[in-house]
């Protein structure tokens, strides 16, 4: 991943600015966050749209953002345009756990489900959602393989 907008994106996402929420990218005023690197996208580049129920990961319309989850669950994914843009290898960037306060299955956990809070095994209970601030910390600990 690029590693100033990394840093801009943490910056972002502890800043405050953005209302959390899950289960998509923007609903209702409220970011994922994957949302937030899709709103900071739009405002460096003057690219990029919010659209409700668009599907911008999809080839087809790189350009719109959506705003809601079809399924209702946490496949969010980043539009092509903004994972480009932002140096990320993939469209579902997924992070190495490493705060000692959650306890975990060990290996690679998208950011969405981390944002959600669904991201131990279905038998397990889940977790609450982590904050944006915990997300930050993990993405600079794994900024070098996003």
């Amino acid at each position: 991943m690029n590693a100033e907008i990394a840093k801009v994106w943490c910056d972002a996402l502890r800043s405050g600015d953005y209302p959390k929420g899950k289960g998509a990218l923007l609903d209702q005023g409220r970011y994922c966050c994957l949302g937030v690197l899709c709103e900071l996208h739009r405002q460096a580049t003057g690219g990029g749209e919010w659209r409700e129920g668009a599907m911008g990961f999809n080839k087809r319309e790189p350009q719109l953002y959506a705003t809601c989850s079809l399924d209702g669950g946490s496949d969010i994914q980043l539009p092509v345009l903004v994972r480009d843009w932002a140096g990320l290898k993939v469209c579902s960037p997924s992070v190495t756990l490493g705060l000692e306060e959650i306890e975990c299955e060990p290996g690679f956990v998208e950011l969405s489900r981390l944002n959600d809070g669904e991201w131990k095994r279905e038998h397990d209970a889940y977790p609450k959602p982590l904050s944006f601030a915990e997300i930050a910390d993990l993405i600079e600990k794994n900024v070098a393989s996003l």
